[in-house]
């Protein structure tokens, strides 16, 4: 395995085919458990067979110059109790995650193929699809999304994002709690994909005492800054939702102004350097250090600041939708920390003063501005739904998807979907990146010789 990346979620590494082929073949295979508990530790666990059934042959690295990315394996391992806890990353439970993904069965989300539990070294190790980028790599590289034809391509993420969303939440039953660009990733055939489900929970699991500390950075929904231990798990993932959607549109930051996280599994970050922290962001997501960034560096900036910690973001959500109010917020001041810090009255912006890239969608902006109006509500009770989302009359048009993606999920009768517009298909649209990201892994591979 060649390693990849890492942070507080776990070590990334990327794997061979064979490497896989060989592991499994070792150690016991068995079917899906019917049950949702997990058991039989030390055994893998094989759960997709629907994967690429063609193996790359290897003979010597240094000569490979194409390979069949589709068939690599990203190996995610953390170190945790059987329980799938430990004590410094509550809430992060790796068991939870495990039960999430082999239940989930929908196209934008990470598909699963194998885990094992080692009880000997407490090491849980999670075999899934290594996929191409992270959504920050669109957003971190604003010169190529100007484009008139991108407007295609922001249309479709966020389909598919509203899609992902939808079947959470909906059928599994699921909150995600960390939705931010870096765990979210885009498949070789431009199929978005969502990842990381450390801090994930079940809807039906009761939690009388949920943990406020989940979310990253600029994403994390108003009620979780104020000390709020029972919220709607389904808004904050809502709210997360509607930030990254911004950030599409929002002006060209020339300084690290804004957060963008740090504790992901994105899986072609060249940032860490194997010790779990990364030169050019600040190690802890909650403690509002600003970024260091090269100089001339540029990249979209988040729509809400946090450079100021969970104070000043507050400050800057308030200023961007308004101070709350009996009208705006009516549960603002039964929070817990509501009272202790005195915010000034701000009159909230217009997003299209915030976002001027919102022009860019032509007759769609007022309706993208209708829809971002109602993932941030500072009320966690009148956030639009995904499912409402979806049948918003931003999609009357045609929707540019992978082939095939249009067999696999529910939507609209009169939203059509396409999987060529202008004679481009996604993966044409998305050809930079791609090269990019197969350059990267090579990079990675070549670095072991």
């Amino acid at each position: 395995m060649y390693f990849l990346t890492s942070g507080i979620h776990g070590t990334i590494y990327i794997q061979r085919p064979e490497e896989e082929e060989e592991e499994s073949s070792s150690s016991c295979s068995e079917a899906i458990p019917s049950s949702s508990t997990i058991t039989d530790p030390g055994v893998f666990h094989s759960f997709d067979s629907s994967g690429p059934t063609t193996q790359v042959t290897l003979k010597n690295e240094r000569q490979v110059s194409c390979r069949d990315w589709k068939a690599w394996r990203a190996v995610k391992i953390v170190h945790a109790h059987h329980s799938g806890q430990t004590a410094d990353r509550y809430p992060h439970n790796i068991r939870t995650e495990v039960d999430i993904l082999r239940r989930a069965e929908h196209p934008n989300i990470i598909r699963f193929c194998v885990y094992r539990y080692i009880s000997a070294y407490e090491q849980w190790s999670l075999s899934l699809p290594l996929l191409s980028f992270p959504l920050s790599s669109l957003l971190h590289d604003p010169n190529r999304l100007t484009l008139a034809t991108m407007t295609h391509l922001i249309k479709s993420i966020i389909y598919q994002l509203l899609q992902a969303l939808n079947y959470l939440h909906t059928i599994l039953g699921v909150a995600h709690r960390d939705l931010k660009p870096e765990n979210i990733m885009l498949d070789w055939d431009g199929t978005v994909k969502v990842i990381d489900f450390g801090t994930a929970c079940w809807l039906s699991q009761f939690e009388h005492d949920t943990e406020s500390s989940v979310g990253t950075g600029a994403y994390r929904a108003p009620e979780l800054l104020f000390g709020q231990h029972e919220y709607d798990r389904r808004a904050i993932d809502l709210w997360a939702l509607g930030a990254i959607i911004s950030e599409f549109f929002a002006p060209i930051a020339h300084s690290a102004r804004h957060y963008q996280g740090t504790d992901s599994d994105s899986w072609n970050s060249e940032e860490s350097d194997g010790s779990g922290s990364s030169p050019t962001r600040s190690i802890d997501p909650l403690d509002g250090a600003r970024d260091r960034v090269d100089e001339g560096h540029t990249q979209r900036a988040t729509l809400f600041d946090v450079s100021f910690g969970d104070v000043g973001l507050a400050a800057s959500v308030f200023r961007v939708r308004g101070s709350p109010s009996a009208d705006t917020w009516p549960g603002f001041t039964s929070l817990p920390d509501a009272n202790k810090i005195h915010f000034d009255d701000f009159p909230g912006q217009s997003f299209r003063d915030l976002l001027p890239d919102l022009q860019r969608l032509g007759s769609d902006a007022p309706h993208m501005e209708t829809m971002l109006d109602g993932f941030l509500q500072l009320d966690p009770e009148r956030r639009l739904s995904a499912s409402d989302a979806l049948n918003g009359v931003l999609w009357n048009d045609s929707i540019l998807v992978p082939t095939g993606y249009e067999d696999l999920v529910q939507g609209r009768r009169d939203t059509v979907l396409v999987t060529r517009l202008d004679e481009k298909c996604l993966a044409d649209l998305l050809a930079p990146w791609i090269v990019e990201a197969e350059e990267g892994y090579e990079r990675r591979i070549s670095e072991k010789w």
